[in-house]
Order: structure tokens, then C-alpha cells, then sequence
């Protein structure tokens, strides 16, 4: 089934080694490490010498990539692009104000980043929000 969903969606996961108590990743520039900086524990079983914990990492591009693939999901991609063009023409419509704030892109520094052309029409947004990190 996983070769399936990759062959379908184009999207495949990289897999890392980490510590055990989850104390790092041995990526970067812990790649060569036999053992965890934090709690001392080693990265391989001693009798196997398998990797003791993984964990996988599935890229952003590829799976941004693949919502163009389908039909349903490339039309509501283009949802940025509609309310976009909507926005900078009732600025122009309201002397520059707009009458509501509906969504981010109501926001001054996306319109500015249009504006500059830092963000265009072929353009993906991406917004990443981070609650406790």
C-alpha cells in the first residue's frame, strides 16, 4: 500500500535515525554520532547493531507539488489567486480601503508583497503557524 500511495501521489518518506528517548535526531550535524549528546544513549543496538528508533520526514515540495495533480485539488489551489485579484480591485474601487478583512490576505504585508511583486500571480503561499513551540 505505501509504494502505492507514492507511486500515486508522487510522495515518498525519507526516513532518520534518532535517539531512543527521542533526545535528537542524528541529522545535520549529529549524522556521525554512536550515541545521544543528551541522556547518553547509544544509536544502535549492541547485538545487532540495527538502528534503535527512526522516524520519517515527508518534504513539503513534493507534497505541494502533488496537490496540482488532481483536478479538485489544483482548482483550490488557484483560491489565492481569485481573492487576490478580488482584494487589489476593490482597493482600487475604494480609494485604497478595503471594507472588510475577511482572511490573511487582507493583511497589509501580503497586499504590500503583491504590490512589490514579491509575491505574484503563480505563486504559493505558505503559512505556517506555531502554538507553543
Amino acid at each position: 500500500m505505501k509504494h502505492r500511495i507514492v507511486e500515486i501521489t508522487g510522495v515518498e518518506s525519507i526516513e532518520h535515525n534518532m535517539c531512543i528517548k527521542s533526545c535528537l535526531a542524528y541529522t545535520g550535524p549529529f549524522t556521525e554520532l554512536d550515541k545521544c549528546l543528551e541522556c547518553d544513549e547509544p544509536r544502535r543496538d549492541p547485538i545487532t547493531k540495527k538502528t534503535r528508533q527512526t522516524f520519517h520526514t515527508m518534504l513539503l515540495g513534493p507534497q505541494l507539488q502533488a496537490l496540482w495533480r488532481h483536478k479538485e485539488s489544483a482548482e483550490e489551489m488557484l483560491y489565492q489567486r481569485k481573492v487576490t485579484a478580488m482584494i487589489m480591485e476593490l482597493l482600487e474601487a475604494n480609494s485604497g480601503i478595503l471594507p472588510t478583512y475577511d482572511d490573511y490576505f487582507y493583511g497589509s504585508d501580503y497586499i504590500d508583497a503583491v504590490r512589490d511583486s514579491r509575491i505574484q500571480d503563480a505563486d504559493m503561499v505558505l503559512m505556517l503557524l506555531l502554538d507553543g513551540a
